[in-house]
């Protein structure tokens, strides 16, 4: 059903939040906690969450012009304060991937010999907590953090050097994204995407890059080699051909 898509591609690029495991929860378990230690329970740390990667400092900054202008406490400190505890609650948590992602990995990497890479705005220290969680550590040959480029995403630096790492075209290049800032990096040096879709975020606003939407990997598995129409063939003679109207 997905023939079109990966036709002519060798690689495959997956952000990590969102893309391949839900954070959300932890993130904004981690701001809470904070926020309620320094006496501003009053904040709504939802307000404050931007999906496709989190400065911290950058949302205390935010914090305190919206909700706390008499915060003494610098932004630095707790934005490393919130750091530090999100990492505590990563470690503890039962992190798993979205469904399909091992199947759907092991089709593209032993069954079509693609390269895979990792671009996530996520800084090394927190990626390698959840990658070693979840078994990631040896899955990707090229990987990619926040603090390992000058600009994060938005700005296309991370997908240019994934691309030269992995010694990749843009043209032989898929990437898996969730966020608007995540695929707009990828849109911006003409990379196809795929968007692991939750329903927040209006497909229109999307790039136009865009070839599929998926809400776990289990669309995926077992659908590379084959068209749409291919696929609904197959899936008729798995049922016993189309039913006749009985006469």
């Amino acid at each position: 059903m997905n023939k079109n898509i990966f036709k002519g591609k060798n690689t495959a690029l997956f952000d990590l939040d969102g893309t391949i495991v839900e954070t959300k929860p932890i993130v904004l378990k981690a701001l809470r906690q904070i926020l309620e230690e320094n006496e501003l329970s009053f904040v709504n740390e939802e307000d404050y969450f931007i999906t496709g990667g989190i400065d911290w400092k950058d949302i205390w900054e935010a914090v305190k012009i919206a909700d706390a202008p008499s915060l003494e406490k610098s932004t630095t400190d707790l934005g490393d304060e919130t750091h530090k505890r999100y990492i505590e609650l990563l470690k503890e948590a039962d992190l798993v991937v979205k469904e399909g992602l091992w199947d759907l990995l092991y089709e593209l990497r032993e069954e079509k010999k693609f390269k895979i890479g990792l671009t996530t705005n996520s800084e090394k220290d927190i990626a390698e907590v959840v990658m070693e969680k979840l078994s990631l550590d040896d899955v990707f040959d090229f990987a990619i953090f926040g603090d390992s480029v000058k600009k994060k995403k938005p700005n296309p630096e991370m997908y240019k050097k994934s691309l030269k790492g992995l010694k990749s075209r843009p043209s032989e290049t898929i990437v898996f994204e969730d966020s608007l800032i995540g695929s707009e990096a990828a849109a911006k040096i003409k990379l196809d995407l795929i968007i692991v879709w939750n329903g927040e975020i209006p497909k229109y606003r999307f790039p136009g890059t865009t070839k599929l939407y998926i809400y776990d990997f289990t669309e995926l598995v077992g659908t590379l080699d084959e068209t749409k129409y291919e696929y609904i063939l197959r899936r008729v003679k798995e049922v016993g051909g189309i039913p006749q109207n009985p006469s």
